[in-house]
Formats: structure tokens, sequence, C-alpha cells
């Protein structure tokens, strides 16, 4: 066989196992499931994500659902909503329940904005 098809050859297979890789990993995913809301309804559209993966998933209507976790990569779960703050939560007890606090309807008053460029003449 010319070393060109052997070459040829080489790069199939090994476009093919890594097409297939994804496949035989997902085998041994658990499927972890839960439900998210804001204390008092469920909350749709929350985007849940394993920290630190580019896995995600969207809630339903319900608040609920569902995300692949492969052994060896317990990690955070984190949820996030327009107009709520960040929630996390770690897997344990099944099914999962996250709650999302709405951000803040009013600014602090007693909250004081840092200057990004202040002047190094005035007081800090």
């Amino acid at each position: 066989m010319p070393r060109s098809c052997r070459w040829l050859l080489g790069v199939v297979l090994l476009t093919l196992g890594l097409a297939l890789l994804p496949s035989f990993r997902s085998s041994s995913a658990a499927l972890v499931e839960g439900t998210v809301s804001d204390g008092t309804a469920p909350l749709e559209g929350v985007r849940l994500r394993w920290k630190a993966t580019s896995v995600s998933v969207l809630s339903d209507r319900t608040g609920r659902f569902r995300v692949e976790m492969h052994p060896g990569e317990e990690r955070r779960l984190t949820g996030w909503k327009e107009g709520y703050l960040i929630g996390g939560i770690t897997p344990g007890r099944a099914p999962l329940r996250l709650t999302l606090e709405p951000l803040p309807a009013e600014d602090n008053p007693e909250y004081h904005w840092v200057d990004p460029d202040p002047d190094p003449a005035e007081p800090h």
C-alpha cells in the first residue's frame, strides 16, 4: 500500500474514532434531574450549566431540568436567568432543588461606586 494511502487511511480512522468517542462516553453518564424556582413558583428558561464546562440545558415551563453528569466530573451546577442572581448547587440528594433570588428592585443608597481610574491626589 502506498504511503499516501496509509496516511489517508490513518486520518479517516482517527476521524471516525473521534466522532464515536462522545457516544461511548455518554453511555456511562448519569442523568441528574431537578427543579429550579424563585422560592414560590417554578422558573422556565433558566440556563443550567456544570461549572467550568460548556454542558448546559434550559429548565422547562415547570422548572424541571435533566442534565448528564459523567463519572469523575462531579462539579457545581449553576443556574442563571435574566432578572435573577446566579445560583448554584452541588449534586447530592436527588432530585436537585435550586432556588434563584430575584435581583433587588432598587439600588442600595449606601453603596458607593469605586472609581476605576482614581485620582492619586484625592483621599481614598
